[in-house]
């Protein structure tokens, strides 16, 4: 397994792929605890809909750190475009993400502290996501 790195941009994928994945993890497991909700008889039980959501951006997560790992890796190096791509895919939905949760869509614990972290984490995946693409159109 040749895991050789191109700088910069694969390194800062790297991390910038761990920060996000990590992010939607702990976003994941905040909306599992800010989100629940009283039952009756005093029971207290989290909304299905936060459920899915969590879900959602564990798979997130996953998917993130996954591709990161990948890029860095003789496999991603083969495939730059779709690593490149993927980072600006990856990029956008954290930035929606994250907008809901600062605007208040997404309620939980610490929600404008996750919602901006996400922004910024997705604007930095946007921009390394395209700095692979023009570096990998130029070679």
């Amino acid at each position: 397994m040749n895991v050789s790195l191109t700088p910069p941009s694969s390194a800062g994928g790297l991390i910038i792929g761990l920060l996000g994945g990590v992010l939607d993890f702990a976003s994941g497991a905040g909306l599992l605890l800010g989100g629940v909700q009283h039952t009756t008889m005093g029971n207290t039980s989290v909304s299905p809909q936060n459920e899915v959501l969590a879900l959602g951006l564990f798979v997130l997560g996953a998917i993130v750190i996954i591709t990161a790992v990948v890029s860095v890796m003789s496999v991603g190096r083969r495939q730059p475009k779709l690593i490149s791509g993927s980072m600006v895919a990856y990029g956008i939905v954290m930035l929606l993400i994250g907008g809901s949760m600062v605007g208040g869509l997404v309620t939980m614990m610490s929600t404008p502290l996750y919602g901006y972290a996400m922004i910024i984490v997705g604007i930095f995946m946007i921009v390394n996501g395209s700095i692979m693409s023009r570096t990998q159109m130029t070679m």
